[in-house]
């Protein structure tokens, strides 16, 4: 996988084979905006192909494994169901940002974390409140509170 997040100056960034606007990296407007309209279930296919974790998907979208590629095939996600899958794509797209590459973003994430009570950040992943903590760590780590 050569996928690469790419910096944008004053755009924030964009995870490259996935069709969302790259200001909802950046901007919680053009999140919020994104959300209303409700993505496009391909998009869902695109993450896992892109950032795998099939299993988080099926999670955040409260479906089982079989059911997913249902999701794939949906003109538009619901407003909720798009706020969670940006949220999480923010996620993502952060802890490229602060590791660099996919790789090491991906095995950070698969890490268990003192911080997060031993837990990986892939773990605390499916709670909004969950991905705060997440977005937490990544900040210290990117302002070198611990790594």
């Amino acid at each position: 996988m050569n996928q690469t997040l790419h910096q944008d100056t004053g755009t924030g960034c964009h995870i490259e084979g996935i069709d969302i606007p790259a200001s909802v990296f950046s901007d919680r407007n053009s999140l919020i905006q994104a959300a209303r309209k409700g993505l496009p279930g391909d998009v869902i296919r695109q993450a896992v192909s892109i950032l795998g974790h099939r299993e988080v998907f099926v999670r955040l979208m409260g479906t089982t494994g079989g059911n997913l590629n249902r999701y794939y095939r949906r003109k538009a996600l619901s407003p909720v169901q798009s706020e969670v899958l940006l949220d999480m794509l923010c996620v993502f797209a952060r802890a490229i940002t602060v590791f660099g590459d996919i790789g090491s973003a991906r095995e950070w994430l698969e890490t268990a974390i003192p911080a997060l009570g031993g837990h990986s950040p892939l773990e605390m992943c499916d709670t909004f409140a969950g991905r705060a903590l997440v977005q937490g760590a990544l900040n210290k780590i990117e302002y070198g509170e611990f790594a």
